[in-house]
């Protein structure tokens, strides 16, 4: 039977062909249409491969849809291939497989396999390239079989360090020159990133960074323990949770601790460290002079007004009491010089920070579902934080805590004086000059 129309002629509705039957043609008219004109919205036409096996078995081939021509030789090639297979014929338990091969370097092979537990693209691990495409980038998901690189919006992510190209996020950027990644989760999840060198078991990682949604709490860990915390308002904690204040370093090691700031070169007056004030003033810095630790605070006469040199600072140092005494924390045989700072509070004000037995009082901070937002929180760090602000420019900075915020005390804890004693060196340096002076009327009388 060699024309189609003479097969359409020939079958009836429901008819059966048991011998092998070929539709060919000279043209390029379809051969078989399958046409449904029902109205419902049941699924028509169907094209059913039914292989009606009296002894169905595990790994039996089903139907398969080929697709052949002829190579340059006169030969017959199957170009590409789409079949079936049964996985599992038991009752009840039964798997399938389906599959998609087609025609590489002269070898078919896999190119998609579809099994009861994965779907797997290029099986047999030919060099091919995975890439989809989206409206504006011919690479938005990208695998590069030859280098075993990853790219999302990248073409040749080999290209980069190889240390690191394992995946590559290079989209070009969005309106405002963004390139990223987005780890969302609900607001009282963690988002994670780990770092492991093993497959099992909470040791299977040694570094992470997660983000505690719950207390809005940056974290950065190391050898599997936390080293590094971040909370909302900026604080940093480091070797410690506690990061109540600026930033905390804790070393509990026999060691180096706290920070080291070192310098490329020795030149002097170079800065380890500068402070500015509200306005952007320096106001103080840390540098080097040659091998030595300088620490400088502003004292340039152009910042200063009614200056005075005749004061009595005799008189007042005499109210001082040098002490000698050792610190609780330490052996008792290690006494030392110093001041009580209360003592020097009235005396030299400028030199002393707090109050003769100041406390202050800790708490937990909430939000309005309760959850922990920050412990161990002062209420006067808690009442500014709900404050808005002013830049030095006027502009108006919204609080860093919600008015629905709540603060709960919990704990209250000593707030100790300090001294600074440099700030009695300008009163030695006058007494000094006032004995001198007597001294000197004292030698000319």
């Amino acid at each position: 039977m060699t024309r189609a129309s003479d097969l359409a002629k020939l079958l009836g509705a429901g008819a059966t062909i048991l011998d092998g039957t070929t539709i060919s043609t000279a043209d390029n008219t379809d051969q078989l249409t399958l046409t449904s004109t029902d109205a419902d919205a049941n699924v028509a036409p169907n094209l059913r491969l039914y292989r009606n096996s009296g002894s169905p078995a595990d790994s039996d081939q089903l139907g398969k849809i080929q697709s052949e021509g002829r190579n340059d030789n006169s030969q017959d090639v199957i170009y590409a291939e789409i079949g079936s297979q049964i996985k599992d014929a038991s009752d009840g338990t039964e798997d399938g497989r389906i599959f998609i091969n087609s025609m590489v370097a002269g070898t078919l092979k896999s190119r998609m396999n579809i099994t009861e537990g994965e779907t797997v693209f290029n099986d047999e691990s030919v060099d091919l390239d995975f890439r989809v495409e989206s409206n504006n980038y011919t690479h938005a998901l990208f695998i590069q079989g030859g280098s075993d690189k990853v790219g999302i919006g990248d073409s040749s992510p080999n290209s980069y360090n190889n240390y690191a190209s394992n995946l590559v996020i290079n989209n070009g950027g969005d309106s405002n020159g963004h390139v990223g990644m987005t780890i969302a989760c609900a607001t009282d999840k963690i988002g994670s990133i780990y770092f492991a060198d093993g497959t099992t078991g909470n040791q299977a990682y040694r570094g992470a960074i997660y983000y505690s949604h719950a207390n809005d709490r940056m974290y950065f860990l190391a050898a599997g323990g936390a080293a590094m915390y971040i909370n909302a308002s900026g604080n940093v904690g480091i070797g410690t949770d506690q990061d109540a204040h600026g930033l905390t370093i804790y070393r509990h090691l026999q060691s180096y601790g706290g920070i080291m700031i070192q310098n490329g070169t020795n030149n002097t007056g170079q800065v380890f460290q500068a402070f500015h004030n509200y306005n952007g003033d320096r106001i103080g810095s840390i540098s080097q002079n040659n091998s030595a630790v300088v620490y400088n605070t502003s004292s340039d006469y152009r910042l200063k007004e009614n200056v005075s040199y005749t004061f009595d600072a005799t008189s007042r140092l005499k109210q001082l009491k040098p002490a000698r005494f050792n610190w609780i924390s330490d052996d008792t045989n290690t006494t030392i010089d110093g001041f009580l700072a209360h003592e020097v509070s009235d005396i030299v004000p400028e030199a002393i920070t707090g109050k003769k037995d100041g406390t202050q009082d800790l708490g937990t901070v909430k939000d309005a579902d309760g959850n922990v937002i920050e412990t161990n929180l002062s209420e006067t760090f808690f009442t500014e934080r709900k404050k808005e602000t002013v830049d030095k420019d006027g502009n108006t900075e919204a609080a860093i805590y919600p008015s629905d915020y709540t603060w709960t005390k919990t704990a209250t804890e000593n707030v100790y004086q300090g001294i600074d004693q440099s700030k009695i060196v300008p009163l030695l340096t006058k007494t000094i000059l006032e004995l001198e002076a007597r001294i000197t009327a004292l030698e000319s009388a």
